[in-house]
């Protein structure tokens, strides 16, 4: 258990200790490397379903595309995005722009 001053007093705390959180800092912007480097037309569609949880018929709307094409681009996003992340993390390449260049098909 690790202890928090405040105050001047001591106040146990059973959160993550420094190292876990700088961990999750990390993680945080690689994350949002990844999300920035997809190209445009995945990532608003994946913005508009995942982050702001619209509907898909809305989405799809908005962007002028069939609902087809939108779960299309949002399954190429997150595909994107789990390689990408995936290619960070084992150690491939340093960092999100180091790793395969996306390119739109």
């Amino acid at each position: 258990m690790r202890f928090r001053k405040m105050e001047g007093a001591e106040i146990a705390s059973s959160g993550a200790g420094p190292d876990a959180e700088w961990s999750a800092i990390q993680m945080k912007e690689k994350w949002k490397n990844a999300l920035q480097a997809l190209p445009e037309e995945y990532r608003r569609v994946y913005q508009m379903r995942d982050l702001e949880n619209q509907p898909g018929e809305k989405v799809a709307a908005e962007l002028g595309i069939s609902l087809g094409a939108m779960k299309s681009r949002l399954h190429r996003a997150r595909t994107l995005l789990r390689e990408k992340l995936d290619a960070v993390l084992r150690g491939n390449c340093d960092s999100v722009e180091g790793a395969r260049r996306w390119k739109s098909p």
